[in-house]
């Protein structure tokens, strides 16, 4: 540990380093102040590694409220920050820097004053080599799904120019900030849960399926619901101006539905330390997502976003399958777990999408309809899964669970 430590000190100092000389370059560019403070951001960028071994015990040891507690006090320091900068300076972006080394040096102290953890020196000889093998892995996958995920955005702004990729990121964020919120909390509990539990295979896969369960149970019904009020979304998010990314919002939900299949597998592959074939995945799934990207670009961001929803929905099959071979799990299993909270926001989308259609011509205000509509598609999603018994008694053992600080 003490030796993976320093070899992420050093490789963060080496950025911070390349990042602060690359200043009088960027500032050769257009904006050039701008690209000079972002590259004296670079700076800070020791303090932000400096931090990241540590919280590894702690997430081992599963003290995930001391990592909340570390979050919100960094995002306290953040806005304390803001607050006294004030207008100061002149210009945004050096408030910007400002933040971001407050929030690092925030981050970094905490965690090392609550982490009973402390570094020794490096030493030859202790089989980190593997580890960094996993680790590179890990990043080579994140960097080239990454790279993918831009494409979209890139060769619209590129194909249609800065109003169109303005109005498909706009809603690209909106569907994104959401399900990050209720996914990440859950991959970072499941991912040393099922570490743990790696040994007894019956064990790891009865977690990861009431994990998935219970993921589904909140994403569903928010897919759907975002997909029937899209509209609505749009205006109380971005307002009425941008109406115009309310079908690329609509089409991109259908995206979502599939997205806990697809990203939970990150869990199958890192409890199991199978860093080389997570990154070949996203080596295979890169290319796929950029090609179906090409495909709608003559349409439009609509286009785009109607063929990258189809390819994340057709690519679900073949990445559960990559993802379990060699585990007791079967793609069918997840898919089966997850089908009932899907149907169930199905039905209550429908309901909710003919309320609303009705309540308009009887209502003189929009508001009321859209209450309306949305107060039966709750009471009609929990309904439904009151009654599925299967559903129903996963998810309070998934809830009693939680409580006893067993499962999620």
């Amino acid at each position: 540990m003490s030796t993976l430590f320093w070899i992420n000190v050093t490789l963060s100092v080496l950025l911070m380093l390349v990042t602060a000389a690359l200043a009088p370059a960027v500032a050769c560019l257009p904006r050039a102040q701008t690209g000079v403070d972002h590259a004296r951001a670079g700076r800070h960028l020791h303090l932000r590694r400096a931090d990241d071994p540590a919280p590894g015990p702690l997430a081992r040891q599963m003290r995930f409220g001391t990592l909340a507690s570390i979050g919100v006090a960094s995002n306290v320091a953040e806005h304390r920050r803001r607050h006294r900068l004030g207008g100061c300076w002149e210009h945004a972006t050096g408030r910007l820097v400002a933040m971001m080394a407050a929030t690092a040096a925030a981050d970094a102290t905490l965690v090392w004053l609550l982490c009973p953890w402390l570094p020794g020196l490096p030493r030859r000889g202790t089989g980190v080599r593997p580890m960094l093998a996993f680790g590179g892995n890990l990043t080579g996958f994140s960097v080239i799904t990454y790279c993918a995920g831009s494409a979209d955005r890139m060769l619209i702004g590129w194909y249609w120019g800065a109003a169109a990729v303005g109005v498909y990121s706009r809603a690209f964020s909106l569907l994104v900030l959401p399900l990050g919120q209720l996914l990440a909390p859950v991959l970072a509990v499941a991912t040393p849960a099922m570490s743990r539990l790696q040994n007894a295979p019956q064990q790891w896969a009865d977690y990861y399926l009431r994990a998935l369960r219970g993921v589904t149970f909140f994403t569903a019904p928010l897919s759907v619901f975002l997909f029937v009020f899209a509209d609505d979304a749009i205006a109380l998010a971005l307002g009425p101006q941008w109406q115009g990314a309310v079908v690329i919002f609509r089409l991109l939900t259908i995206s979502a539905l599939a997205l806990p299949l697809s990203s939970f597998t990150r869990v199958i592959f890192t409890s199991l330390g199978r860093g080389r074939r997570f990154f070949v995945w996203g080596a295979i799934l890169s290319p796929v997502v950029v090609a179906s990207i090409l495909v709608g670009l003559p349409f439009g961001p609509a286009g785009v976003a109607a063929c990258y929803a189809v390819t994340m929905v057709a690519v679900t099959w073949p990445c559960l399958a990559y993802a379990f071979a060699g585990t007791c799990l079967t793609p069918m299993a997840a898919i089966r777990v997850s089908i009932p909270p899907m149907a169930a926001a199905a039905g209550a989308g429908a309901v909710a999408w003919c309320v609303r259609i009705l309540a308009e011509s009887a209502f003189a205000h929009h508001y009321a309809s859209l209450c309306l509509a949305a107060f039966c598609f709750a009471a009609v999603y929990f309904a439904v899964v009151a009654c599925l018994p299967s559903l129903r008694s996963a998810l309070v053992s998934a809830f009693l669970a939680f409580a006893r600080k067993e499962c999620l």
